[in-house]
């Protein structure tokens, strides 16, 4: 069965209608895993809708996995399903020090690092100098700077769920739009923007037409690096509808090495720790022609990859269980699992893309152990 111009008119009203549903009667708001995870897929199904003859027709072995990871991911989410607590109880975490000065000079030096970086990477244009540095490391003048976002952004998101010291905030969010424009990854705009929105909207300090203003902006900034770095017009639909045929080409390797891709995070420690000799998978993956080549494969590939059909089911089980259990702590106003949902949220707004959960698996773990130590050395309430 091959997709039809109709059939995405068809698909996106029924999201629609799904997701307004959501909103209307069941009270969800914007920020609502729900309500991302549903309003993701239907941009990119209006993004096919104009794009799609540039590309290979989508098939039913697609559609019948995209079926089970939506049915499976609203299981999961309905299963702990938050309610928008009305009486807010703000919890009275204690504030981090002033570093915003010391923060703000850093951030001063990286950002003049990186226009010279771009300016003299000699790859090609400034957005792919800056990209490819950040890949393979070759500017060994940045590599503290790629080190320090390890601390800042659990740092930020503990300064996000207190909300105390706003010059803090600002100079932590500098500093990780400074990394977001150096990294030269489209992803990093998400992530990041995304957890701003979420913060300054848990404390009701920001009004939705600045909300509509800021995610199409973040929109339009990935679609201009998009297109800067890939120096092609369809670059933008390249990385947003053409993951969708990509998955069509994947095969079902769970003979090899058990949970091979799906938990990359462990087979990297454990050999880095001598404790396994498998090494881990590939950090990017083989780029496969729709007829566009791409090698991002919606978040669907690594469960796919290693478990087949059932990895599905499991894959969208497991996001939406934990992002329905860190949101109902986000709209208690719970410390560690505030803060979990405002730095990994984006993984919910990728799923088209990619499944950038299990990939940054390394940095939820060190979130909640930094978290974690600053709550434990200056608080002594509970979590």
């Amino acid at each position: 069965m091959k997709t039809t111009n109709i059939q995405y008119f068809r698909l996106i009203y029924g999201y629609s209608v799904f997701l307004l549903l959501n909103i209307k009667l069941f009270k969800k708001r914007f920020s609502d895993p729900i309500v991302l995870h549903t309003s993701a897929w239907i941009i990119v199904f209006i993004i096919g809708i104009f794009n799609y003859d540039k590309y290979y027709r989508l098939n039913s072995f697609f559609w019948q996995c995209w079926s089970l990871w939506f049915v499976f991911f609203a299981i999961g989410y309905y299963i702990i399903n938050p309610k928008v607590i009305l009486n807010f109880k703000k919890i009275n975490y204690v504030a981090l020090p002033n570093y915003y000065f010391g923060l703000n000079i850093i951030s001063f030096i990286f950002f003049i690092l990186t226009i010279q970086q771009g300016l003299q990477g000699g790859y090609g244009n400034f957005m792919m100098n800056l990209r490819l540095s950040f890949i393979l490391k070759t500017n060994t003048l940045l590599q503290p700077f790629f080190f320090l976002f390890t601390f800042i952004w659990p740092v930020f998101l503990y300064e996000g769920v207190v909300y105390k010291n706003k010059k803090n905030l600002i100079a932590s969010i500098i500093f990780l739009l400074v990394y977001t424009f150096a990294s030269g990854g489209k992803f990093g705009i998400l992530m990041t923007v995304s957890a701003i929105v979420l913060i300054f909207n848990q404390r009701k300090r920001i009004k939705k037409k600045y909300l509509l203003i800021i995610l199409g902006t973040s929109m339009v900034l990935i679609g201009i690096m998009s297109i800067m770095r890939e120096q092609s017009e369809d670059a933008f639909s390249a990385y947003t509808y053409a993951p969708l045929i990509a998955f069509q080409s994947l095969e079902n390797t769970s003979g090899t090495h058990w949970g091979h891709e799906t938990f990359r995070f462990f087979y990297s420690a454990f050999n880095t720790l001598g404790l396994s000799d498998t090494p881990p998978p590939e950090d990017f993956y083989d780029y496969i022609m729709t007829p566009v080549f791409i090698n991002v494969y919606t978040v669907m590939r690594p469960f796919y990859v290693d478990f087949g059909i059932n990895g599905i089911i499991f894959g969208a089980l497991f996001y939406g269980l934990f992002f329905s259990y860190c949101y109902k702590g986000y709209l208690k106003g719970r410390l560690m699992q505030s803060s979990l949902y405002f730095g990994f949220a984006f993984a919910i707004v990728s799923v088209p893309f990619a499944d950038l959960l299990f990939l940054n698996l390394s940095l939820v773990f060190r979130t909640i152990i930094i978290c974690l130590l600053i709550f434990i050395s200056i608080n002594r309430k509970k979590i």
